[in-house]
């Protein structure tokens, strides 16, 4: 999929190169888009000793990072955007649905062996490495109004986001899923008639999360009956940065090449306790980060800005 990213960019950038018949800004004008998304995916989960050390388990150096995990993610996305044409109260809603996923690699223990003390027993954790298979689901509303300054369009929007991080090895399985409330700013520059670039930034309330484990080894091959209690994360805030570079090919189609920057923490969870051993455990809070690029079709019926408004 990297390939077709790096073609698609080279087409954008013949097609910005050579003259069109017919030119127009995609400002303000409702499309369809679609296209690859690759970016490389970075997580990070905090150590939780500090939280469940008791008389009976003893850590010795606790590390502050307990696991990692990280690698290229390709996805496939789908997104439209709607721009009413109400000159009184003009406004502009869209949708955003992705789904992609990767090998990437886990890192379960930190340079040095966790070493944890219980009673006269002394037990090693080595580093653990390993190659895991993670898919990514998202899908994103949002609506608000937007307006003209010179040649820039402004639009502030809210909406819901939806996001789901599948990350499984062999029999294990856990799902996190996550809810937000994203408030955002776009703008969007005419350069020249048919070339725009533009910043997307999105500060995102986190509404809830939650993690949830499966145990297929247990469930399927042995034909045990097995449940995993749900963790219901701690929220923290997300942030999102992007910067959507749009190039008009003619009035049916343009290309958009955006390079991005997304953050997405979560707190540590409460305690879940065991029923039979009375034992608590929890979800360690946790950082992950992406940075990537998309590279998209656009379809609509595009015109410059000046004569739609």
């Amino acid at each position: 999929m990297k390939h077709i990213v790096r073609i698609l960019s080279v087409l954008s950038l013949l097609v910005f190169l050579f003259p069109v018949v017919s030119s127009g800004s995609t400002l303000g004008k409702s499309y369809i888009l679609f296209g690859i998304n690759e970016y490389d995916y970075n997580y990070a989960e905090s150590s939780p000793y500090a939280y469940v050390n008791t008389a009976t388990y003893k850590y010795q150096n606790p590390p502050s990072i307990l696991d990692r995990e990280y690698g290229a993610t390709s996805a496939f996305h789908l997104e439209g955007k709607l721009y009413s044409q109400d000159r009184s109260f003009p406004w502009y809603g869209g949708f955003i649905l992705e789904y992609g996923g990767g090998i990437q690699t886990y890192n379960g223990g930190p340079l040095d062996s966790i070493i944890v003390t219980a009673g006269d027993t002394t037990q090693v954790f080595p580093q653990i490495l390993d190659n895991k298979s993670n898919t990514f689901t998202r899908a994103s509303f949002f609506v608000g109004p937007f307006f003209k300054v010179g040649e820039c369009l402004v639009g502030l929007n809210a909406g819901i986001l939806y996001y789901n991080w599948y990350r499984g090895v062999e029999s294990y399985n856990e799902s996190y899923t996550w809810y937000y409330l994203p408030v955002g700013a776009e703008l969007q520059w005419d350069l020249n008639g048919r070339l725009s670039v533009g910043l997307d930034a999105q500060y995102r309330i986190m509404l809830s999360g939650s993690m949830q484990a499966t145990y297929d080894y247990y469930s399927v091959i042995l034909g045990e009956q097995t449940s995993a209690d749900q963790f219901t994360l701690g929220t923290r805030n997300g942030f999102y940065l992007g910067i959507p570079i749009q190039l008009q090919i003619d009035r049916k189609f343009g290309i958009e090449w955006k390079p991005w920057f997304e953050l997405r923490p979560s707190g540590i969870s409460a305690p879940v306790y065991d029923q039979s051993s009375g034992e608590g455990y929890l979800e360690p809070s946790s950082t992950s980060y992406s940075i990537g690029i998309s590279v998209s079709l656009m379809l609509g019926s595009f015109s410059s800005l000046g004569q739609t408004r």
